[in-house]
């Protein structure tokens, strides 16, 4: 497992990885309460989702229609954390809806760990489920960094509005390109330069 995380963080580098990387810090920046409950739910999203279309649970790849409903859920979901989403529940739920939509688009890079998670997936789902979520957790690390970071520097509501706005933008820009159906267009073009 720790080999798995080990190569996330690695990895995070590459473009391919930002599909994953980009989502979860602007649900980071976008929270204007408690990112830290954001940030690890978007994790959970994206673990569960991932781990689903790796073992084969849901298919691994979006119609123009799904494609349209998870952008219009990604779009609701950055909206109601600008909001400031009052209730604990709500913005646990955006973060979900968050990692869902990233994971159930995500095309990943390839190295030793996880094309091993990958080829073993079909067959013993279970068996990778553990490794899987390190390495999904090595991929989030920026996002929680992020939380973290606003939790403990807690900045002045004029700074924590801009964030706010920042992830925000982030957001409309991933839910219009997942909408509009060109989304796979820039995953695959993160893919050829990560190669």
């Amino acid at each position: 497992m720790i080999d798995a995380f080990a190569e996330a963080v690695r990895d995070l580098a590459l473009p391919c990885s930002l599909t994953l990387v980009i989502p979860g810090v602007a649900a980071s920046l976008s929270a204007r309460s408690n990112p830290l409950a954001v940030a690890t739910s978007t994790f959970a999203g994206t673990a569960v989702v991932g781990w689903l279309r790796i073992s084969g649970q849901i298919p691994s790849s979006l119609t123009w229609w799904s494609s349209m409903g998870v952008g219009i859920l990604v779009l609701v979901a950055y909206g109601a954390l600008f909001a400031r989403a009052t209730r604990p529940g709500q913005r646990v739920t955006a973060g979900l809806v968050v990692g869902a939509s990233a994971a159930s688009i995500w095309t990943p890079c390839v190295g030793e760990q996880l094309g091993s998670i990958l080829n073993r997936a079909p067959e013993d789902a279970v068996g990778v489920a553990l490794p899987f979520i390190a390495f999904i957790a090595g991929i989030s690390i920026v996002a929680i960094a992020v939380a973290l970071a606003r939790v403990g520097f807690d900045p002045p509501e004029s700074v924590s509005t801009f964030l706010s706005r920042i992830g925000v933008a982030m957001g409309l820009a991933i839910a219009v390109l997942i909408g509009s159906g060109l989304y796979s267009n820039v995953v695959a073009q993160l893919v050829t330069w990560s190669l």
